[in-house]
């Protein structure tokens, strides 16, 4: 703090020790800035900089954006420490803090269509959510099985009488029509 001829402060100003050569009598105003404190964010796992930030003593501070990332989770937030049980969007801050970034990890679904054939006992596409990076082994379907196609706009059943076409399975692709291996990996 220091002194100061005006309550705005914007007189002239006396530090503790300094002597006035006023010889009448003059009102002196105290006048004290806060502190600030060093606010600093915390990646927990993640990657890129965040500059610290500052915070004046007892006032209101609103948490920067995060810029951050982690490959395969979505931010959920700052916390007040790091065992995430206080989450924090603003605060008041009285000393230095850390803030620390709360990851929740992506789930992907995969689909998985037998076109036809049977898989996992079903002739039903089926659908696998797992977390990112997580690998599933891709069974391979059965390779033979009833066919229904159109000849001449006729819908042409083969029935159980008949004789069923026989296809072997040849490998699995992705909605681009890209060929995958038997293991998928959960992260695009």
């Amino acid at each position: 703090c220091s002194w100061n001829t005006s309550a705005d402060g914007k007189g002239t100003t006396y530090n503790g020790g300094d002597v006035t050569d006023k010889l009448n009598t003059q009102t002196l105003y105290a006048v004290c800035a806060a502190n600030t404190y060093t606010v600093t964010y915390n990646p927990n796992g993640g990657s890129g900089t965040m500059t610290n930030d500052t915070a004046t003593y007892n006032s209101n501070y609103i948490t920067k954006k995060n810029t951050f990332i982690k490959t395969g989770y979505t931010f959920n937030g700052w916390y007040k420490d790091s065992s995430f049980k206080e989450k924090v969007d603003n605060d008041i801050v009285i000393e230095n803090a850390t803030y620390y970034a709360k990851w929740d990890i992506n789930l992907y679904t995969l689909k998985v269509d037998p076109n036809k054939g049977i898989y996992d006992n079903s002739m039903e596409v089926k659908e696998y959510n797992l977390a990112y990076n997580t690998k599933m082994k891709l069974e391979e379907p059965s390779a033979s099985y009833k066919i229904t196609y159109d000849l001449n706009n006729n819908d042409v059943v083969i029935d159980k009488n008949e004789d069923f076409i026989l296809r072997k399975f040849k490998n699995w692709t992705d909605e681009e029509e890209n060929i995958i291996e038997n293991t998928y990996v959960f992260n695009k």
